[in-house]
C-alpha cells in the first residue's frame, strides 16, 4: 500500500513531490527521454524545487533537452542542484554504452533512475540498428542495458529506486518469447500463453485482433510494457539493494501519440495533464512504503494488482536472460536490409 491513500488520478506531481520532499533533497536523479512537452520534463520540474544534488537529463536529441534545462534553472535560481545533459539513443546499444560511461564518470552514485523514454504505435514493423523490434529496443532493451551498466552506481546509493514507465496496455499481451521480434509467418506457432487477450483488446477498442497475430503496432507497444514490468519485478533479485517499480501515467496527450490517428479519443478514458500523469512516477520514485513492494505497479498513485504473467518470477528471470543475451549480440533476429531499418 502506498503512503497516501488519498492520492488518486487527479493528484499532481507537485503535490506528490511536496509530500516526499525529504526523499529528494541531496539525491542524484537520472531521467531518460527529456523533451519540452514530455513526461520526463514534467517529472524533472516536480522534483527540481527540492534541491536534488544532481539532475542528469538524457535525450536522443540533446538540443531538445536544453529548453527544459533552461526552464529548470529559471524556476529554481537559488538551487544548489548540478545539471547535466547526456545524448542517449535508447534504440542503439552502442549509444547506451557511450551514455552510461559518461554518466558513470559524472555520478559515483545514483539514487533514482527514471526509465521514461519510449516510442508508441509505429505504423510498420521496424528494427533497431541492432536488429530488435523498435518498441522493445527503445522502451525496454535500451533501458535494461543502461540500468545494468550503472548497477555499481545504483548499489552505491543504497536502496536506489529504478522506475520503469509502462502503461495499462500490458493487459493486451504477455511477452512473446517465441516471437518477440514479430517475424513474418511465425505468429501461427505462437503458444497459447503468449497470445493476445482478444476479449481485453476488444474492450479497449482494438477490434479484429487475432490471438496469434503478426505485427500490430499496439501489440508491439504492449509487449514492451509487459517487458518493463517483468524488468521491475526481477531487478531487485539480481541487483541487491535496488528496488524496481513500474509506473503508468494513464492517458496523457504528448508527442508519444504522434503515430495514432489524429481523431483518436476514447470517451471512456480519463485524460490527464502531464503533471497528473507524472504523479504516479513521483510516487514510484519516492514513496518509502514501496520498499516493501519490490516490483510494484503504480497506477493513479496507488499500488495496483496486475496480471500473473507480469509478476511471474520465472518469466522475469527468463526475460532477464534473453535481454542479457541480446545485449551481448546473441539470439538476435536477423536485421532487415539497411534501407528498412530505422536509424
Amino acid at each position: 500500500m502506498a503512503s497516501y491513500p488519498n492520492f488518486n488520478q487527479t493528484t499532481t506531481a507537485d503535490e506528490v513531490a511536496s509530500a516526499f520532499a525529504s526523499q529528494i533533497t541531496s539525491k542524484t536523479i537520472l531521467i531518460t527521454g527529456i523533451n519540452p512537452s514530455g513526461l520526463g520534463a514534467a517529472f524533472a520540474s516536480a522534483v527540481a524545487p527540492y534541491s536534488p544534488s544532481t539532475l542528469i537529463l538524457t535525450a536522443r536529441t540533446p538540443a531538445k533537452a536544453l529548453p527544459v534545462l533552461a526552464s529548470l534553472r529559471a524556476a529554481n535560481p537559488l538551487s544548489p542542484t548540478t545539471y547535466h545533459v547526456i545524448p542517449l539513443d535508447l534504440s542503439s546499444l552502442a549509444s547506451v554504452r557511450s551514455a552510461a560511461a559518461q554518466i558513470a564518470a559524472l555520478a559515483p552514485s545514483i539514487d533514482i533512475l527514471l526509465n521514461n523514454a519510449g516510442v508508441m504505435a509505429l505504423p510498420s514493423r521496424t528494427l533497431s540498428v541492432d536488429g530488435v523490434e523498435m518498441h522493445l529496443a527503445s522502451n525496454f532493451l535500451g533501458h535494461f542495458l543502461l540500468t545494468t551498466l550503472l548497477s555499481a552506481q545504483l548499489r552505491a546509493a543504497g536502496r536506489a529506486r529504478v522506475v520503469n514507465v509502462t502503461s495499462a496496455e500490458f493487459v493486451l499481451t504477455p511477452f512473446r518469447f517465441s516471437d518477440f521480434n514479430f517475424e513474418e509467418g511465425r505468429e501461427a506457432g505462437l503458444p497459447e500463453p503468449e497470445r493476445v487477450h482478444v476479449p481485453v483488446a476488444e474492450m479497449m477498442g482494438f477490434k479484429g485482433l487475432a490471438a496469434s497475430c503478426g505485427y500490430v503496432p499496439m501489440v508491439a507497444y504492449a509487449q514492451a510494457n509487459t517487458a518493463n514490468m517483468l524488468f521491475s519485478r526481477w531487478i531487485g533479485e539480481v541487483e541487491g539493494g535496488v528496488v524496481g517499480v513500474s509506473a503508468a501515467p494513464g492517458v496523457v496527450v504528448t508527442d508519444l501519440q504522434r503515430h495514432l490517428p489524429s481523431d483518436f479519443r476514447n470517451p471512456y478514458m480519463f485524460y490527464k495533464t502531464p503533471s497528473q500523469g507524472v504523479a504516479s512516477f513521483v510516487v514510484a520514485a519516492l514513496d518509502p512504503a514501496l520498499e516493501d513492494h519490490p516490483g510494484a505497479y503504480i497506477n493513479d498513485c496507488q499500488v495496483e494488482k496486475t496480471a500473473d504473467y507480469v509478476e511471474s518470477p520465472e518469466m522475469a528471470a527468463r526475460l532477464w536472460d534473453l535481454a542479457d543475451g541480446l545485449c551481448r549480440g546473441k539470439r538476435c533476429a536477423t536485421a532487415l536490409p539497411d534501407a528498412l531499418v530505422h536509424r
